[in-house]
């Protein structure tokens, strides 16, 4: 009776081990599946198997002659004890195969070894059947779901994103769909473990984006290697939505990242004019640069306030992150000292056919000053800081085409040196700009690998602290420089490195979290300047404000305008952040004194002409086909009519503030760098 009592609970334990192992995707959120503990409890069961097996065996063959399934004997007694544990293990041995003889009068161990084998072979059948037919059992799970979140391609970025989900107590905060091409990627089991479906397939295949319910998905994103695959992608599921669409129901965002953000057109082509659902593009360089230069140059201790001071930027690396945040840095490096930025590429000499590429697509972001024999990137003309430098108009008013424009954005240059990364002679230049009175030294190492990133920005702070400092204190009138190095995947590398005025920045991580993918603040801004403009200055063939019938520059433009917005509010002393689901506080209205607001609207005038020369635009008369417009002067220069168009768009963006359901205003606390600037002044 008691044997019988331990087979019953055994079977149940089994039962229980069993289940929770192989439920796969199907248990609750937050409880731990077990699919980690696979390979122990089938070793586990099958040990079991064995063990009682030979226990078993050993006193049976102690007993009377048990007969076989024919008729025959299937265990003698055996003389000695080596024999008979001999025995014992073949005959466990052929519990595992289901080969060993069965009787009604066996002991319980036996039968408990039996039921271990038996055990043992279903377990192994069940998951060999479950990775055969995975895709078309998870498919067909997938009959009825909706609202939940498809990736498409598990590379870098889209696990990242699955991370993200995946971050918050309680398992994923959505069901997540994962569409990943290669059979082979580790990271697909890595994705299972975390609760995600995954269904191997063609993201572009539009039959599968049907099976996935990508259709009733709250968000759909498109992040293979590959772009034209990304767009592809986009353009089949809006035929699905097409084919499918309920008025009723809500409709998904699609995202689509592109590794060329200048494919941004490609991907507008596939939604057309008028596309039945949000589509965006991400660039996760562009998000990286941006980051940087909105979250980080804003600080006080970096940020140039007075007139006297200036930002000089030195990038090392010529690699597209560097190109990247060289853009971005012109773009939106706007500040209430009212002047440019510097700026100092370093690049070594094999770089020097994509500095030729780089110069031909941005020809105005630098400027030699004529007749010049040689031209130091390190210590630019005082002058050249001036907005208003070689701006020639007669009539301030009546601008005409004979007068003279801004030709270019920052000063500065690209310096060669010979070597590495990290060159003696450049650290020697960047220590002398520190020595500068006035200029805010600001260092970003830029190449492709993040180990040596954090090995070359460890070794310059390094370096800089032995020239710049003595006994552990910064000397009288030298600035600290701060370094940030860009370490997009390895998180925990960078954390190691980071202390005092070193940073790292590009955590693919926080980049390609779902709140900031999704967050649609800075498009919300950006239409309520398109709004602003079109009620204040209407056009016969405008289109009313609608931000997405905008020409693509115009888009562009306000959209550059909304993400400067939190350079702009972070000198008035706030901060502009993602305001919450559910969250009905009513908006902070920001305290804005006449000074603050002229201040704030030459800042924006300073980052429209950044934008409009980086991409292509000229003085000359007004002419979009051409790209010229008179206003590409400095303010001192500008007419009345255009500096009431600054200031229309800094009412916009208050007015949209107050209402706004997606940004919340908080007054701004800076956290303070590892060094004292006390002992920097």
């Amino acid at each position: 009776m008691v044997g019988q009592i331990l087979l019953v609970c055994l079977a149940l334990v089994l039962l229980a081990l069993s289940g929770w192992a192989y439920a796969g995707d199907r248990v609750p959120a937050g409880v731990p599946n077990g699919k980690r503990a696979k390979p122990w409890i089938l070793l586990a069961v099958a040990s079991a198997a064995i063990v009682l097996g030979i226990i078993g065996w050993c006193i049976q063959q102690g007993a009377a002659p048990t007969p076989g399934s024919a008729g025959q004997t299937a265990v003698l007694p055996a003389d000695g004890a080596v024999a008979k544990f001999i025995n014992a293990v073949y005959l466990a041995a052929q519990q595992i195969s289901l080969n060993a003889p069965a009787d009604a009068g066996q002991n319980e161990f036996i039968h408990a070894s039996r039921l271990c084998a038996l055990a043992t072979v279903v377990l192994v059948a069940i998951e060999a059947l479950s990775q055969l037919f995975a895709d078309s059992i998870h498919l067909a799970l997938l009959h009825r779901i909706r609202g939940h979140v498809v990736i498409a391609g598990l590379g870098r970025t889209g696990f990242a994103l699955l991370q993200d989900l995946g971050r918050r107590r309680g398992g994923l905060r959505r069901r997540v769909v994962v569409i990943e091409h290669d059979k082979e990627n580790p990271l697909a089991d890595a994705a299972r473990e975390r609760g995600a479906i995954v269904v191997h397939g063609d993201a572009t295949d539009e039959r599968l984006l049907k099976r996935v319910r990508a259709e009733r998905a709250e968000a759909v994103f498109f992040a293979t290697g590959s772009d034209e695959a990304n767009v592809e992608g986009v353009r089949d599921l809006l035929e699905v939505i097409g084919e499918h669409r309920r008025p009723d129901e809500p409709q998904p965002k699609a995202f689509a990242h592109l590794r060329r953000a200048d494919l941004g057109l490609l991907l507008e082509a596939a939604a057309g004019p008028e596309p039945v659902i949000d589509v965006r593009a991400f660039n996760i360089l562009h998000r990286a640069a941006a980051d940087v230069v909105l979250r980080h140059l804003p600080h006080p201790e970096l940020r140039p306030r007075q007139p006297h001071e200036m930002l000089h930027a030195v990038i090392i690396g010529m690699g597209p992150m560097a190109q990247v945040l060289a853009t971005q840095i012109a773009e939106f490096a706007h500040f209430e000292n009212l002047k440019r930025s510097r700026m100092t590429i370093v690049h070594s000499p094999r770089d020097r056919e994509a500095v030729s590429e780089f110069r031909a697509t941005y020809q105005r972001l630098f400027h030699a000053p004529p007749g010049a024999s040689r031209w130091d990137p390190w210590d630019p003309p005082e002058a050249m800081d001036h907005w208003s430098y070689g701006v020639a108009v007669r009539d301030v008013e009546a601008p005409s085409a004979a007068d003279r424009g801004i030709g270019f954005v920052v000063n500065g240059g690209f310096a060669e040196h010979d070597g590495e990364l990290l060159a003696s002679g450049a650290v020697d230049r960047i220590a002398e700009i520190a020595h500068r009175e006035g200029v805010k030294p600001v260092v970003f190492v830029c190449a492709e690998d993040d180990e040596k990133n954090c090995s070359v920005a460890y070794e310059l702070d390094h370096e800089l602290r032995a020239r710049l400092r003595t006994k552990g204190a910064y000397r009288p009138g030298v600035r600290p420089v701060t370094i940030f190095a860009h370490v997009p995947y390895r998180k925990v590398l960078g954390e190691s490195v980071e202390r005092g005025r070193l940073r790292t920045f590009g955590d693919l991580t926080q980049l390609c979290s779902y709140d900031a993918l999704t967050w649609s603040g800075e498009q919300e801004l950006a239409q309520a300047i398109a709004r602003r403009y079109a009620e204040r200055y209407p056009n016969p063939t405008s289109t009313g404000g609608q931000f997405g019938d905008l020409e693509r520059w115009a888009r562009r433009s306000n959209l550059s305008a909304a993400m400067h917005a939190s350079i702009k509010f972070a000198t008035l002393g706030y901060a502009l952040t993602r305001r919450l689901p559910g969250d009905v506080t009513p908006s902070m209205a920001p305290t804005v004194t006449d000074t603050q607001r002229l201040t704030i609207q030459r800042m924006e005038h300073n980052r429209w002409l950044a934008e409009r020369l980086l991409s292509g635009w000229t003085y000359g008369p007004r002419d979009d086909v051409r790209r010229q417009r008179t206003a590409i002067v400095d303010w001192d220069h500008l007419p009345r009519a255009e500096r009431q168009k600054d200031e229309d768009q800094i009412q916009a963006i208050l007015d949209a503030l107050r209402i706004t359901s997606t940004i919340a205003i908080e007054p701004l606390a800076w956290a303070p760098f590892g060094d004292d600037p006390r002992q920097n002044r």
